[in-house]
């Protein structure tokens, strides 16, 4: 699914790292665990596009990740089959009721199609049919993350990065996460966790 060939980063004319190699398969589960100033924000910043590397070569799907980035639409349809779920979610939450916040990706990709019961189905499947109604940023920091996994479920993206995803949540909530994550996991996707 990805490919990173050798990968050089630097930030502020300072080197992260040099001659990266990394593979992440469908269907895998892949963790990168390390301190503070590792590169892993690096790592995600390439990932997503937000970056570009200093040398080497970043394949996604088999095609290089300057191509997919080149244009309007294929940036939408790299986007597309990309979630990511940040450490911190608060800015990323719009003025809406959860309802509508995760109703409004797959609307914009275009996938309309009964929408209102995957997001009923999703709300189900980690028990937070009670979020439904409520306004994002008014939720707990263990309730938006669950908020960001159903997020994430409603848009099935080819491949899921989660940042820091159990920061913050007591046992409860990282165990409906996990689930979350679980259930999301099949042969055609794949579920990085950087932590």
């Amino acid at each position: 699914m990805f490919q990173l060939k050798q990968v050089a980063c630097a930030y502020e004319q300072k080197k992260v790292f040099t001659g990266l190699d990394l593979e992440i398969r469908q269907g895998q589960y892949v963790m990168l665990m390390g301190e503070n100033g590792t590169g892993k924000s690096s790592l995600i910043s390439l990932l997503t596009g937000f970056k570009q590397e200093e040398s080497g070569r970043i394949l996604f799907l088999g095609k290089d990740l300057k191509e997919w980035l080149k244009d309007k639409r294929q940036k939408r349809d790299f986007y597309s089959r990309l979630g990511i779920l940040f450490q911190d979610v608060d800015s990323q939450l719009f003025n809406c009721t959860v309802y509508d916040e995760i109703a409004f990706g797959p609307r914009q990709l275009g996938l309309t199609e009964e929408v209102s019961q995957r997001v009923q189905d999703t709300l189900s499947l980690l028990k937070i049919e009670d979020l439904r109604d409520r306004v994002p940023y008014q939720l707990s920091g263990g309730e938006k993350k669950k908020n960001e996994i159903l997020q994430m479920l409603m848009l099935n993206p080819k491949l899921a990065i989660l940042d820091e995803t159990d920061s913050g949540l007591d046992v409860d909530a990282t165990r409906i996460v996990s689930s979350g994550i679980e259930k999301f996991l099949n042969k055609d996707n794949a579920v990085l966790i950087i932590t």
